[in-house]
């Protein structure tokens, strides 16, 4: 589920990872309006290791860039915010809180990680980074992606796929 870097002091979450816990977060949300309580069952009994944290994701790129697209749940806070010790509150009340992971991201590998030290070294031990930053993510998983560019994003996708089948064919034939 996460993991940790020799060389860094705070923890790592894979897009996959990130991506199981929402898809399960919000088949809880879903099954809690349900009123079958077999369905409720099946979904909790599937899910228990990810009911047991919260994940409170914050993107660390400009307003700009946030609002093109980021992950569905996320919260914008400006990385230049973490020099200035202006925390937003969402992250202040989840600080060291057991059971929960502070996840944060920008937009890529190199451009997070300081960032992630920094609050680390402020005294936020549960901090994690999702390995790979949103563009990682967005190649992956578009389909958890919110803001102006969408339906964009989950094209690309489509057609890459749709370019790699060809070019197997191709390959094969």
């Amino acid at each position: 589920y996460v993991s940790k870097c020799k060389c860094e002091p705070f923890q790592r979450i894979s897009a996959s990872s990130l991506v199981r816990y929402l898809s399960i977060n919000n088949q809880i949300n879903i099954s809690s309006l349900s009123t079958s309580e077999n369905q409720s069952n099946n979904v909790s009994s599937n899910v228990s290791m990810y009911i047991t944290h919260k994940c409170v994701l914050f993107d660390l790129r400009s307003l700009d860039e946030y609002d093109m697209y980021h992950i569905r749940t996320a919260y914008n806070y400006h990385c230049v915010n973490i020099a200035r010790d202006r925390f937003p509150t969402e992250m202040l009340l989840n600080k060291n809180k057991p059971n929960t992971y502070i996840i944060i991201y920008h937009t890529n590998e190199k451009s997070g990680i300081e960032y992630a030290t920094h609050l680390y070294d402020k005294g936020f031990d549960n901090v994690y980074y999702l390995t790979g930053g949103i563009e990682n993510f967005v190649k992956k998983y578009p389909e958890h992606i919110e803001g102006e560019y969408k339906e964009y994003l989950i094209m690309l996708k489509r057609e890459a796929k749709r370019i790699q089948r060809e070019a197997e064919l191709l390959r094969q034939g």
